[in-house]
């Protein structure tokens, strides 16, 4: 049960929190904060603090790491390239700020880690070709089958589907993951009608 709650609903919310926070904060500031070494500057230090938050909080709670590519999955698809690819570096710094302070950092965790990270990027990559699936569709698969298949146990093994823990674990980090894709999308969805109707408003 308390999986379930943890895993399904609390983490899943506290990612939305910081990318709603994240959206609102770059489209209230982005043009007065005009340059672009400040405005990155201001996402690493939301996002390393956070990230960082996660991070020990499944570690500690779970003894394992996970949701830790929400949020570069969500800019790769919504956001555009640069702030994704900025987040999706950030991702190892967290993680491996957090198993230091845990004192379980090791060269073996940081290779899995960096392994990780580059395959949730051709992932991405790869589910953006295909030219069939609209960017909801694409957004929703990726965050699903990565969270899925990207938590990190505290041995640095990869938590598979194929465990005795599927039950246990992959079941309810599905359940958080649907909730944040609903979330997102409705969002963004919300986003664009609001944003078409202000264009017909000035034209």
């Amino acid at each position: 049960m308390d999986e379930i709650v943890t895993l399904g609903l609390i983490m899943p919310i506290m990612n939305i929190c910081f990318l709603f926070c994240e959206f609102h904060f770059f489209r209230l500031y982005e043009n007065e904060i005009r340059q672009q070494f400040f405005k990155y500057g201001v996402l690493a230090v939301f996002f390393l603090v956070f990230g960082f938050v996660m991070a020990t909080f499944s570690l500690n709670y779970f003894q394992f790491i996970s949701f830790q590519y929400t949020v570069p999955i969500t800019a790769f698809f919504f956001d555009g390239r640069k702030r994704s690819y900025f987040s999706f570096i950030l991702v190892p710094l967290t993680i491996a700020l957090s198993l230091s302070v845990s004192g379980l950092f090791s060269f073996k965790a940081m290779m899995v880690i960096l392994i990780e990270a580059v395959g949730t990027i051709l992932f991405c990559e790869l589910i953006q070709v295909l030219n069939k699936l609209d960017v909801f569709a694409k957004y929703a698969t990726s965050i699903m089958i990565i969270n899925i298949i990207t938590p990190i146990e505290n041995q640095y093994k990869w938590n598979l589907v194929l465990t005795d823990q599927l039950s246990v674990f992959s079941l309810p980090i599905l359940i958080g993951s649907i909730i944040i894709t609903v979330l997102v999308c409705s969002y963004v969805k919300a986003m664009q009608k609001r944003e078409a109707a202000m264009e017909k408003l000035e034209y």
